[in-house]
């Protein structure tokens, strides 16, 4: 018996190493797949930003490639994706075909019967200091709503590619209104630039990662509207104005406690002639009074030349 124990060891690792064989040939077999919209990542942007330069298209490159490799390892690579690259050091303004570069574990390969490569657009690099506005989500306490006091700083700076820098008007800052209590708090958030749309401008540099923004939840009171004029000449005189009677504004229960109307100011100082004309009005707000969208209705004035 003790002399059958070796050729039975033998048995039992030839029938094991055959077992792996089977399971490896059959049921992690190796094969082929595509792997689409790949997202690519760009690479010595600096280089381009030392040339005056930035691409404009970063948001839309996308790639796709062919990889070879154990069924289980490829279906993981295809549900984690795949990291893509590409050099934009040596772009010049205009469009760049450029070689792509994938990174892919050990054990796949990257079919290349065909170069990768990807259409890069590149244009002047320019700067904007623009507004931050900060948005709220999320649903209001009853009867209160959360408002950002004050808000540091109130412009930023981007840089990008002139397409992308000229058509972003604003920089937001989005932050939960659950995070807004009756005192008021301090929050960091992060900033993101917006078109006139309300859509994020992807590809842009900013000089702040972000902005703290004192947040508070406050009442709201419908109040009235004194509607004033100033920087008419003497040469004329302002016969009747109409425009918008009573508006919602924020603070405290304190802070509004006393105040029943504001006063809102429509500039004369370019009217030439007598007659009727339509002018925006800025309100003057008391301290520690918000007015959610300031006065979008226009003042009616009608003017007259002075006797």
């Amino acid at each position: 018996m003790l002399s059958k124990k070796p050729v039975l060891i033998i048995l039992s690792i030839i029938t094991a190493m055959f077992l792996w064989v089977y399971v490896t040939g059959n049921v992690d077999p190796d094969t082929k797949s595509k792997v689409s919209n790949i997202t690519v990542n760009l690479v010595n942007t600096e280089e381009l930003a030392n040339q005056g330069l930035a691409v404009s298209n970063e948001d839309e490159l996308t790639a796709s490639t062919v990889i070879t490799g154990k069924r289980s390892v490829v279906n993981k690579i295809k549900y984690n994706g795949i990291k893509a690259t590409v050099d934009v050091g040596k772009a010049q303004k205009g469009e760049n075909e450029l070689p792509l570069e994938f990174e892919v574990p050990a054990g796949v390969s990257i079919d290349n019967s065909v170069v990768p490569s990807v259409n890069v657009i590149v244009e002047d690099r320019i700067s904007k200091t623009v507004p931050v506005n900060v948005v709220f989500t999320g649903e209001d306490k009853v009867n209160l709503k959360p408002w950002a006091t004050e808000i540091w700083p109130e412009t930023v700076t981007v840089y990008g590619a002139s397409s992308l820098v000229n058509k972003t008007v604003a920089a937001e800052a989005v932050i939960d209104a659950a995070d807004a209590e009756t005192a008021a708090r301090n929050i960091s958030a992060d900033v993101m630039a917006v078109d006139k749309s309300g859509k994020e401008v992807q590809g842009l540099a900013y000089d702040r990662d972000s902005i703290m923004v004192t947040v508070q939840l406050l009442e709201s009171k419908d109040v009235g509207v004194d509607i004033k004029t100033k920087g008419l000449t003497s040469r004329y005189r302002v016969s009747d104005i109409t425009g918008i009677e009573t508006v919602t504004v924020l603070g405290t229960a304190e802070t509004l406690k006393n105040i029943d109307s504001i006063t809102a100011y429509a500039d004369l100082s370019e009217i030439k002639s007598g007659g009727v004309t339509n002018v925006k009005v800025e309100p003057d707000l008391p301290y520690g009074v918000y007015l959610p969208g300031g006065i979008k209705q226009k003042a009616k004035v009608t003017i007259k030349v002075a006797d």
